[in-house]
This record gives C-alpha cells, sequence and structure tokens, in this order.
C-alpha cells in the first residue's frame, strides 16, 4: 500500500508518441501529458520526426525530442532513450506502440529505475514469439483502451493477464470560447440533413462506404468528412462521389482543428469504420456533444452504443444499412433526439476526462510503488 507522501510526489513521466501523424493514439497521449503537466508532473514527449507534433507539445511547453525509434534492432534510440531518462529522472516510459515498447524496456534495461507502460490501440491477438514473451515479462503495466482489445490481445497471451488493465478513454473539452457555423462554412442549408465524419481518411475507416450509402439514401442528406489522408486515396474517394452521383453532397473538408465546433454543427455522426475499431474516439466526441451515431458494429463501439437506445449499429461494409439509418433519423426528429441525450448520458456516466486520468494515475502510482 503506498504512503501518503508516495501518493503525493511528483512524477517525472516520458510519452513515447505512437507515430508521426496525428490520430486518436497522438491525440490520447498529449490530453495526458497536458493533464500531467497541468497537476505539476514533468512531461517529456518523444517522436519520431513530426512537425504537428512537435508544434503542439513545444507549444504546450513540453521538453521534446525526435528520435529514429526503429524498433526491434533501433539500439541507438535505445541509447538516445536511456540517456533522456537519466537527465529527466524519469519514474515511468509510457509508450503508445509496441514496437517502441522494445526501445522503453533497452533504454529500461541500460537505467534500472524507470517502469514501462504500455496502452494498446488496437485489435490484435498477441504474438508469442520467443522475443516478445520476453518483451511481456519486462512490461510493468498494460492498458487497454476496451475490453474488446484486451480480450483479442490475450487470447494469444497469458502471461500478462494479472498487469493487463482496460480503461476507457477520456475526451477533454477543446476549450474554445467562439463557435464555428460549420454550415455557413460549406454551404450547406438548413433544412439539409447533415452528417460528420472525423477521423484519418484511410481504407479500415469505410469512407468509401459511406460515400456508396449516400447515393442510396431517399432523404435530403449531405455529408462532411473531417480528416487527412493520403492524395491518392482522397482522390478516388472523390472520383468514387462522381461515379455514384454524390459529389455535391460529399464534401472533403481536409483536416479540421476545431472538432468541436465541427461536431456541434451536424446532425449526426457516423463511424463506418470496416477495420474492428479498439475504442474511436471520433464516436465518443459525438455522444459527448449529445449528437446521435451511425457505427458499424464490430468494434469496440458496440461496448458503448446500443442500437436503438443511444445510437444505432449497422453491419461494417453495408452501404445499405447505413443509408437505412440514415433515412430513419433524417425522417425522425424525435428519434435523434432521444438517441442524442442518452448518448449524453452514456458519456457523462463513461467518459469524462477526469474519469480516465484518475484511472491512469492509479497506474502510474502502483507501478512506480512496486
Amino acid at each position: 500500500m503506498m504512503t501518503g507522501a508516495e501518493a503525493d510526489r511528483k512524477l517525472s513521466v516520458m510519452q513515447v508518441f505512437a507515430s508521426s501523424g496525428w490520430g486518436g493514439g497522438e491525440k490520447y497521449a498529449f490530453d495526458l501529458s497536458v493533464a500531467l503537466a497541468r497537476d505539476g508532473h514533468m512531461v517529456t514527449v518523444v517522436s519520431r520526426h513530426s512537425d504537428i507534433i512537435r508544434d503542439k507539445c513545444v507549444g504546450a511547453g513540453f521538453q521534446y525530442e525526435e528520435m529514429p525509434l526503429g524498433g526491434v534492432p533501433d539500439l541507438v534510440s535505445a541509447w538516445k532513450l536511456a540517456h533522456l531518462v537519466r537527465s529527466a529522472k524519469a519514474d515511468i516510459i509510457h509508450v503508445h506502440n509496441f514496437k517502441d515498447a522494445f526501445t522503453a524496456v533497452y533504454a529500461a534495461k541500460l537505467c534500472g529505475a524507470v517502469k514501462v507502460v504500455v496502452t494498446r490501440h488496437l485489435v490484435r491477438r498477441g504474438k508469442k514469439t520467443a522475443l516478445y514473451r520476453w518483451l511481456y515479462r519486462n512490461l510493468d503495466a498494460m492498458v487497454f483502451v476496451s475490453e474488446l482489445a484486451r480480450g483479442e490481445f490475450l487470447s494469444g497471451v497469458h502471461s500478462l493477464e494479472n498487469r493487463a488493465t482496460v480503461i476507457y478513454n477520456g475526451i477533454k473539452a477543446d476549450g474554445r470560447q467562439e463557435s464555428v457555423d460549420v454550415r455557413s462554412r460549406y454551404d450547406i442549408g438548413k433544412d439539409v440533413f447533415l452528417v460528420g465524419f472525423t477521423g484519418r481518411v484511410v481504407p479500415e475507416k469505410g469512407v468509401d462506404v459511406l460515400v456508396k450509402a449516400v447515393g442510396m439514401t431517399q432523404s435530403n442528406i449531405a455529408v462532411l468528412v473531417a480528416g487527412s489522408g493520403d492524395i491518392e486515396y482522397v482522390e478516388s474517394l472523390k472520383q468514387l462521389a462522381c461515379e455514384h452521383g454524390v459529389s455535391d453532397r460529399v464534401t472533403f473538408c481536409g483536416y479540421v482543428d476545431d472538432v468541436e465546433s465541427f461536431v456541434a454543427s451536424v446532425d449526426v455522426g457516423v463511424v463506418p469504420s470496416i477495420a474492428r475499431e479498439a475504442f474511436c474516439f471520433s464516436a465518443v466526441e459525438y455522444m459527448k456533444a449529445g449528437k446521435p451515431v451511425v457505427a458499424s458494429g464490430n468494434g469496440a463501439q458496440a461496448e458503448y452504443i446500443c442500437d436503438g437506445q443511444n445510437g444505432l449499429l449497422v453491419p461494417a461494409g453495408d452501404a445499405e444499412a447505413l443509408a437505412m439509418a440514415f433515412d430513419r433519423l433524417a425522417g425522425d426528429a424525435a428519434l435523434r433526439e432521444r438517441l442524442g441525450k442518452a448518448a449524453r448520458q452514456t458519456f457523462v456516466d463513461n467518459f469524462g476526462y477526469e474519469k480516465f486520468y484518475g484511472r491512469m494515475m492509479e497506474v502510474y502510482r502502483h507501478v512506480v510503488s512496486l
């Protein structure tokens, strides 16, 4: 059991970002870093070369370092990370990509005292090779963002069960003082049923299914796709919209910084992912705003969206089912209001940021006390 002094001690935490882009995993690490710094803990951020991560982290006042983070064979990054751990007197290295966990464990072996925590943001079975078994033995804690992610991982690995915990992601308010009228920005009339997609524009997110669904709807509907992706892939989606005769109803907005205003301006959020989502920040952002969500039911969405009660679930990859859900919501304002209110309550009960942060601090305090 921790003493009062141990519970109050300020920690030095190193956050190792998952990739060089900006997505749910990066937002998770950044928001956690902001909360830690707010409470007087020391934060050091490590990432691959990334303009967006550097600018956000330096702007927030964090010590920021770039490393190659090349995975298993990258001993140079491990040596650099160990040096940084010593200079920052780090208590914890928190990793958000499993390949980087090797680098963190190498650094911990060189330093001796630092603890390694890994958050698993994917739905994937744990590997059983000798190399990975060695890695698992040297992790102090694993945090999974859903029961689905935990269950899938541990179906291949059982040695980590007593160090594995589920902590649902928390969503922070953006803190913006003024709201942006997205309908005016994109010249969309008030009589148009407006659907919003937020996230990375990549094949596994099912944006192609969304485009096809728009062409099948019977309602006066428009879709805004907020997020960045490979230029060639985005162009292929625009071409798909032309082929289905909906290029005037599907707008690709690119990266949108004011997500809170975007979400507040639409009627319904959509999560058409064909891959299994380990958590799905975007769905919960719509729920936070009291918006009903139409989501594919093949991922962790089914853990917090109950079909017909606080949202609608459809089979992954089924454009016709998605279109029918849009038509159902577009024609029933009372249903939208009921689902939206229930979605908001689900958010309040489960996804407030301080609840997430408190549980993460429990993990940090526990591993430091070992």
